[in-house]
């Protein structure tokens, strides 16, 4: 009797710990955890509890991004953690353990990023060993089932079939599995390298020659318990560009300038008009953040933000401080890169499930968290609305992650509907994967 009132004990003691920690969503001053920062490293979130809770606090998917960060990059050790993750390209092939510096192009935009020396920003994937066995499982039977029936009459509609009779298209990810994206520059482009994580890099896989880059942005994207659409989290390193003030309703001045600072991707007194922000070009370019934290605004009026955003955006400030006041602390290199926020569907309400391009839209009741999420160096040119104008709105890592795939079949140019496409490798990799014959 006593072992079962002790143990009932020590488990209340554990619930009222993480309600403590997790406060909710009404607080203005979030907290990390001690027990973080108590090691050389931080133990990795679960990814089951708390979200067994269908509608649990918003902050607990704030504390699961930051300590997934912090599990990812803290050590002792002079090679961060996640460089020993799994490294692929974009059709998740595997490459080799050094980061390799062969991809340019941002996703969605397929513009460059230019440094002030003229110099591209690099871009590397990771996935955990479990993502990575998953895709190289299940690439192939959806590429063997388009080579089956690409020849057919009709052939978009009997695969989309197919994949329906075989429950293809409605398997998730597994709970656990996660993806970084990451973002590189030559460290010889920094004016300084203090405060930055540095590393070797090499500009192709058939070379032995390594360049020093810094670490600019990440993203970390993690399968949770009742979330197969995955949390979108990202990180940027603090300097790269100004925010957009904000300072009054409406459309923006054009001359208005931005900051009267320098950024590593602004120079000092340029005026919005000269950003150029919806095409790449092949050299530097001053650019801002045009959502401060991912929060939704409009330039047509200021009629985006609620009450979720608003406190959203005071819990992963607040937050953020927090960490970073531990992190100072140890006179850690990570201190200087801070958590612009995450998005992801509530589960009490999703509809997440084939054939779903929209559910990042505004209106989707569902969209949680930072509804306006990018980062500056990897969706520079996608931060505005799908349609290119800044009257659109906002748009978020569902507007171009969704459960449609319009790379594959390549037959008719129809789509096939699967939820397994919200990851732009595994698509791309089936692609790559079947018959050109």
């Amino acid at each position: 009797m006593k072992k079962v009132i002790v143990l009932l004990v020590i488990v209340t003691l554990i619930v009222v710990g993480v309600i403590v920690s997790l406060r909710d969503e009404r607080s203005n001053d979030l907290t990390a955890p001690k027990s973080w920062f108590e090691n050389p490293t931080t133990e990795a979130p679960s990814d089951i509890i708390p979200f067994t809770d269908k509608n649990v606090s918003d902050t607990a998917f704030h504390f699961w991004s930051w300590q997934k960060f912090l599990s990812l990059t803290r050590t002792n050790l002079n090679r961060a953690p996640f460089e020993n993750l799994v490294q692929v390209d974009n059709y998740g092939n595997e490459l080799e353990s050094t980061i390799i510096l062969n991809d340019t192009t941002q996703a969605g935009s397929g513009a460059v990023l230019y440094d002030k020396t003229n110099h591209p920003i690099y871009y590397t994937i990771h996935f955990n060993k479990q993502m990575y066995d998953f895709q190289q499982k299940y690439q192939p039977i959806f590429a063997n089932i388009i080579d089956s029936l690409k020849s057919e009459k009709n052939p978009d509609i009997l695969i989309q079939k197919e994949l329906n009779k075989l429950g293809l298209d409605t398997i998730n990810f597994p709970v656990g599995s996660f993806i970084l994206k990451t973002s590189w520059i030559l460290a010889s482009s920094l004016p300084s390298t203090e405060g930055y994580y540095i590393t070797d890099g090499k500009k192709s896989d058939n070379t032995t020659e390594t360049v020093k880059i810094a670490l600019i942005g990440m993203h970390i994207i993690g399968r949770v318990y009742n979330h197969p659409e995955f949390i979108w989290a990202t990180y940027e390193h603090e300097g790269l560009a100004p925010n957009y003030s904000w300072r009054e309703k409406g459309y923006p001045r054009l001359n208005e300038v931005i900051s009267d600072k320098n950024f590593v991707f602004y120079q000092a007194n340029t005026n919005f008009n000269n950003c150029i922000m919806m095409n790449g070009s092949s050299s530097f370019n001053s650019v801002f953040n045009i959502y401060p934290h991912g929060t939704v605004r409009s330039f047509v009026g200021d009629e985006y933000p609620n009450e979720m955003d608003k406190k959203n955006y005071v819990n992963v400030v607040s937050l953020g401080e927090s960490v970073k006041k531990y992190l100072h602390k140890e006179k850690s290199v990570w201190e200087n890169y801070f958590y612009k926020g995450s998005v992801w569907l509530n589960a009490a309400d999703s509809d997440f499930g084939p054939s779903n391009p929209n559910i990042g839209s505004l209106t989707n009741k569902s969209l949680k968290g930072n509804r306006a999420i990018s980062n500056i160096t990897m969706e520079t040119y996608t931060q505005l609305f799908s349609n290119g104008i800044y009257t659109g709105g906002s748009m978020n890592c569902f507007g171009c992650h969704n459960t449609v795939d319009f790379n594959n079949p390549i037959i008719n140019g129809d789509s096939l509907s699967y939820n397994l496409c919200i990851s732009h490798a595994f698509r791309n990799g089936v692609q790559q994967r079947v018959s050109k014959q």
